[in-house]
């Protein structure tokens, strides 16, 4: 029979990566590894998704520039559509069609879900500067 792990990485644990000595216990700089006993509390977490975006949301600490980041690049998003819905029948169509499937681009965690932003904003800029 096969051995199933959860593989987790809790931001409250990467906050701590800058500290000398707690830096090395597992979780911090690498994902955790658990067992099947974490099922339970998978489930949990799981469930409380609902939580997310609210002041509940005791995670957000640690990940409040990933949080802001989201929020900025939907903001960008709705904006840009809105400012380019005039130029459909003037040749924008494709471009406008094209800037709306960049969102899907940004994905991941973390650093890198900051990275795949960047490419979002270059490759929008891209698409409007003509």
């Amino acid at each position: 029979s096969a051995k199933f792990n959860y593989m987790l990485h809790p931001p409250f644990l990467k906050a701590l990566e800058n500290i000398p000595l707690i830096n090395r216990l597992p979780g911090v700089k690498s994902k955790l590894s658990l067992g099947p006993w974490f099922k339970i509390f998978y489930v949990m977490l799981k469930n409380m998704k609902f939580i997310r975006g609210t002041y509940l949301d005791f995670m957000a600490i640690f990940s409040r520039d990933v949080r802001v980041a989201d929020r900025k690049a939907l903001k960008h998003y709705k904006e840009t559509i809105l400012e380019n819905l005039n130029n459909i029948n003037n040749g924008g169509y494709d471009t406008l069609i094209k800037f709306s499937k960049l969102p899907d681009i940004i994905r991941g965690y973390e650093e890198v879900r900051l990275e795949t932003m960047e490419t979002y904003y270059k490759k929008a800029n891209d698409l409007f500067k003509s």
